[in-house]
């Protein structure tokens, strides 16, 4: 039954596994957001049975998981397009910089494409 509160959520993510970085309930099973804001997380019945209304989409996540948007407050886009000449030459796995030697290969490989850019 509705709760007579209970507003009508614009989209219901459900039956999925709802990754909620609370450690009060860590997991559920569906997702009620309207205008962008969670309204809450529970059973997807709990959930279709308190904030379904007539315009509310469902979204079957079909045993799939949902995890939290990450929005990173503090990018740096005007260094961005710097990282098309800098070369990285961090150990693996990130890159091949394990030794002295791979760093000179790597710093050589870039050198020769951009010298081939510059053409």
């Amino acid at each position: 039954m509705k709760s007579i509160n209970a507003e009508a959520a614009d989209v219901i993510y459900c039956n999925g596994d709802v990754v909620t970085i609370n450690d009060a309930q860590p997991a559920a099973e569906a997702v009620a957001v309207k205008d962008g804001r969670i309204l809450a997380v529970g059973s997807t019945e709990e959930l279709k049975s308190t904030f379904k209304g007539a315009t509310t989409r469902i979204i079957d996540l079909k045993g799939r998981t949902l995890l939290p948007g990450f929005i990173d407050p503090h990018s740096h886009f005007i260094e961005a397009p710097q990282t098309t000449v800098q070369v990285d030459v961090s150990p693996p796995p990130v890159s091949s910089g394990k030794d002295i030697a791979s760093i000179i290969s790597l710093l050589k490989q870039s050198q020769r494409r951009l010298n081939i850019q510059k053409g």
